[in-house]
């Protein structure tokens, strides 16, 4: 299971939870900025795995309705569980083969700092993937057109095209035309949203910080 998987396991277990309404994948899709055959592949994952479950759609038989079976919901919470043991003892990670240590350290990414990275870029209305693009094109404010962030980005599993438009939307980047190459695309962050910008990503440096010194890393 990778971080984006894990990311929407703990989506499917918090919806089924607060919903009555089944969880389709249209929704999974909006949700968690992701293209369908993305998110598909995902769910084959997941489901081979026997993480989540599927049916048919009583009002629609060619759509799925994607859901946790008690037993499934027993065994994510018995997951966080075993994963809030081991960071709580985190001196025991030097035990664990490199491999391992590589897996939990995905699991900490998502769980320990999801929340308080969510009430951080809540606050500007940020998505947490909308974050990471705004980091790296911040860090390397003439590095990246168009074309070279779809490729970083899908690196990592997210579908860019969405998460651009979101980002232009709430007015933090612009594109344009490169003046030199018309076929490319220029992407930055808005002069008037650097210090903005700037400000979220400090705020996310201290909840990291206030993290490792929780846990003694």
């Amino acid at each position: 299971m990778n971080m984006q998987q894990f990311k929407i396991l703990l989506f499917i277990k918090d919806y089924s939870t607060a919903h009555e309404r089944p969880l389709t994948i249209q929704t999974l899709v909006i949700k968690e900025h992701c293209n369908k055959a993305m998110m598909l592949k995902y769910l084959a994952q997941l489901y081979a795995m026997h993480w989540i479950s599927k049916k048919r759609n009583p009002n629609d038989q060619r759509r799925l309705i994607i859901y946790m079976t008690k037993i499934q919901h027993k065994k994510i919470e018995h997951l966080l569980q075993e994963i809030k043991k081991i960071i709580a003892n985190y001196d025991i990670d030097a035990k664990l083969d490199l491999h391992c240590h590589f897996k939990l350290k995905e699991f900490m990414d998502v769980k320990v700092l999801h929340d308080d990275f969510e009430l951080t870029s809540l606050h500007d209305s940020i998505h947490l993937d909308e974050l990471f693009i705004l980091g790296l094109i911040y860090l390397y404010p003439n590095a990246y057109n168009m074309a070279q962030l779809k490729y970083v980005i899908e690196q990592h599993n997210m579908y860019i095209t969405p998460l651009i438009k979101s980002l232009v939307d709430k007015k933090y980047i612009y594109k344009e035309r490169c003046r030199t190459d018309e076929r490319q695309i220029r992407i930055g962050i808005k002069t008037d949203k650097m210090s903005q910008v700037k400000l979220l990503f400090n705020e996310c440096y201290n909840t990291i910080v206030n993290h490792l010194e929780l846990t003694h890393i």
